[in-house]
């Protein structure tokens, strides 16, 4: 079984709430960053270089407390094989992102606009959560 790290990462809009990092693949679909775990890494370690490697963003912080895992069956070519990809909460500071050439573009947007672009269901499960953790954890706030 393959292994991926990610996150959903946002940044404090201040009174508005989170903003929420969507990327889109070249495949067209709209997710959030991720990739391999390597051999010797922990899943936060793969999350934060992957996230750092696919955005440019340098202020990374995990928060605490939150931590999701999807699995799915991926296809490449004719190739299908199980994945496993584990999310965590990041917190960024607002900024332009660096764009790797595994994407194609990325928009920041509040929850209820970010829920509507996310692609897959899976996903869209994992940012509800992390939304939901967020309201109550009181992380928005940079100390």
């Amino acid at each position: 079984m393959e292994r991926s790290a990610g996150g959903v990462v946002f940044y404090d809009s201040g009174g508005n709430g989170p903003v929420y990092l969507v990327m889109v693949n070249r495949k067209g679909y709209w997710e959030f960053p991720k990739g391999h775990v390597d051999k010797g890494e922990t899943d936060e370690e793969a999350a934060l270089r992957e996230v750092s490697e696919e955005t440019g963003l340098k202020e990374v912080s995990i928060v605490p407390g939150f931590q999701k895992e999807i699995s799915y069956v991926y296809s490449s070519g004719k190739r299908k094989a199980p994945k496993q990809v584990v999310f965590y909460l990041m917190k960024t500071k607002p900024g332009p992102v660096l764009v790797s050439d595994e994407h194609l573009g990325y928009v920041w947007l509040d929850y209820d606009r970010a829920i509507k672009r996310v692609s897959y269901e899976n996903a869209r499960k994992v940012l509800e959560s992390a939304h939901a953790f967020l309201m109550k954890s009181g992380a928005l706030k940079w100390t």
